[in-house]
């Protein structure tokens, strides 16, 4: 990330051949920050309770969230270069990555200031991210009442959830309003958390 910091000011005045070149490191970047956030997804997305896995997505959240802020400028510039020469589209070199760049042209159009942007990001850490977290984990921590084969059973959301699809009508509706009844209990916690989002 910190060699892509060496670009800021100059990606505005690429050639054709330094755009290809450009394009070719920063996609290879936003995979690899891509992937350093999939591992410690998947293992909360499986287990919200792995106390492990929640502690070492929330770094690495902060890890990448601050890698985003350090290179917010990349599509900013990439927009007023492609922008500014239209003739860049055209180019036979670009031909494989024309869309993608169309796609950031039109975008940057509705971007902010770099300043702003970076705001977003940080607020997308500890706004909308720390929101989605908080559901996950109220839906996996939460017990849920199903009647199944005559008795009630305590469940989690991933056991019961199953419940939905029952070949018996009576279990499929039980599990509907087992689950809806569990959620229905924290929502006033989902009403203060949403309203802090927005």
């Amino acid at each position: 990330v910190k060699e892509f910091t060496n670009y800021k000011g100059k990606i505005v005045n690429f050639t054709v051949e330094e755009l290809v070149d450009f394009i070719d490191k920063y996609e290879a970047l936003i995979n690899k920050i891509g992937n350093v956030n999939q591992y410690p997804r998947l293992r909360v997305s499986a287990d919200q309770n792995d106390k492990e896995a929640v502690k070492m997505l929330a770094r690495i959240s902060k890890i990448t969230s601050d890698w985003r802020k350090e290179i917010a400028f990349i599509p900013l510039e990439l927009g007023e270069l492609l922008n500014s020469r239209d003739e860049l589209l055209e180019d036979k070199l670009l031909e494989n990555r024309r869309y993608y760049l169309q796609r950031i042209a039109l975008q940057s159009k509705y971007r902010l200031s770099e300043e702003l942007e970076i705001l977003n990001i940080e607020k997308d850490l500890f706004g909308v991210s720390e929101w989605s977290k908080l559901q996950g984990e109220l839906v996996a921590t939460t017990k849920y009442k199903i009647e199944l084969d005559g008795g009630i059973i305590e469940t989690s959301w991933s056991a019961g959830y199953k419940h939905i699809s029952s070949a018996d009508h009576k279990t499929r509706k039980s599990a509907v309003k087992g689950l809806g009844q569990g959620l229905k209990e924290n929502s006033e916690i989902y009403a203060a958390a949403l309203r802090n989002v927005a």
